[in-house]
């Protein structure tokens, strides 16, 4: 009888064992010729970032098995070999080749769609980047070194044309590069999206770069060429709050952190709302554009800095309000960062925003653009 009871066990973890691979994403990673043997992959998306290690099953193949809570909120998958090699003071990465159009097309992320994925690639040679900084652990301390950084090159070979990493090579450069015109640009976002209308990868990187067209009519032309399969997900929910939603205020710490303030009090005027952090070079090479039209149009428009330092850098954010001699008031978002980023789009800095009156509208500007600065003194009444 306990032969048999353990024999029952042992089955139902197997059993068990095999329901759960069947009901997770799993991937299958082909590199030909690799020079070496392990391989791994950091999956970021909701959760952040989460690491997985491949189980070799021949010769240089791989498989991952990830579970879905990780799989449907993935949005890039990054291969890699080594973290961190103390011994040879370096790192080594992953990175895929592939020639579209006539052109070299790099790859150093790609992205999982619902079905199982499998990449096939065959090993071209590395490349070393030297003296690259890498935070790495130490003593229990994080700390910035210099490394070399070995990308490991790989030719892929793509034989669906409706994978995501397909359609991913077909237009890697999004958001708008500056290249080719904005209609032009705008053309091939629809026509891709009417092509594959089912593409994971074309929802995320629309909701990713939502600042990047001129209007909402125009998100709104990609994102109805694209099917519903997505759109009831972070992503698609994240493009629809912009595209229908009003400005939301927020209670936020003021500069010296005794007191809380609103992001816009007076809505009865433009609101320029510049996200910004100590250490941003391009943010504090802003300041004398600011500054410029801080004066011109203070009747109109009211500034206001948004500071995304976290707790350990907040200090040098005071400083240097009090250095640069700022006049316009800077509210502090270092109790919820992440928040307050993802809330107002601010995905990289400066990033500025700009709310209408009585905060029916609110669109993405960077005052760094003659254009942008042309139309800013236009809505409020003045010739630039």
């Amino acid at each position: 009888m306990k032969n048999l009871s353990l024999f029952l066990l042992l089955l139902g973890i197997l059993v068990a064992c095999q329901k759960w691979e069947i009901n997770n994403y799993r991937l299958f990673v082909t590199l030909k010729d690799a020079p070496f043997d392990s391989l791994y992959i950091a999956d970021y998306g909701k959760y952040g970032k989460t690491v997985f290690e491949g189980h070799k099953i021949e010769d240089f193949t791989w498989k991952f098995i990830i579970p879905d809570s990780i799989s449907h909120v993935s949005e890039r998958i990054l291969f890699f070999n080594t973290l961190y090699n103390s011994e040879t003071n370096s790192k080594i990465d992953v990175r895929f080749h592939v020639k579209y159009n006539q052109e070299q097309i790099v790859l150093g992320s790609i992205n999982i769609d619902d079905n199982h994925t499998y990449i096939y690639a065959e090993y071209a040679g590395q490349t070393v980047s030297k003296n690259e900084h890498l935070k790495v652990v130490i003593n229990d301390k994080e700390e910035s070194i210099l490394v070399d950084h070995v990308f490991m090159e790989f030719n892929l070979l793509i034989d669906n044309d409706n994978s995501d990493i397909s359609i991913r090579v077909q237009n890697p450069l999004l958001p708008w590069p500056y290249e080719v015109s904005y209609d032009d640009y705008l053309t091939q976002c629809i026509l891709l999206a009417q092509k594959h209308p089912d593409s994971k990868y074309l929802m995320i990187n629309l909701s990713k770069t939502l600042f990047a067209y001129h209007s909402a009519e125009d998100i709104r032309k990609v994102y109805d060429s694209l099917s519903d399969k997505y759109k009831n997900t972070q992503w698609g929910r994240s493009i629809e709050d912009f595209l229908f939603r009003k400005f939301e205020n927020a209670l936020l710490p003021t500069l010296n952190r005794m007191t809380e303030e609103e992001i816009v009090q007076d809505n009865s005027k433009y609101n320029l709302i510049i996200f910004i952090a100590s250490w941003c070079r391009p943010c504090i090479e802003e300041i004398p554009i600011l500054k410029e039209i801080h004066h011109d149009l203070t009747e109109n428009l009211i500034i206001t800095y948004v500071s995304v330092d976290e707790i350990d850098t907040v200090d040098d954010f005071q400083k240097l309000m009090q250095t640069r001699e700022i006049p316009w008031r800077a509210l502090l978002a270092f109790q919820d960062t992440h928040t307050i980023k993802k809330k107002y789009f601010a995905n990289a800095i400066p990033h500025g925003v700009l709310i209408y009156p009585n905060g029916e509208k609110m669109d993405k500007i960077d005052v760094r653009v003659k254009e942008n600065r042309d139309k800013l003194y236009s809505l409020c009444g003045l010739q630039p």
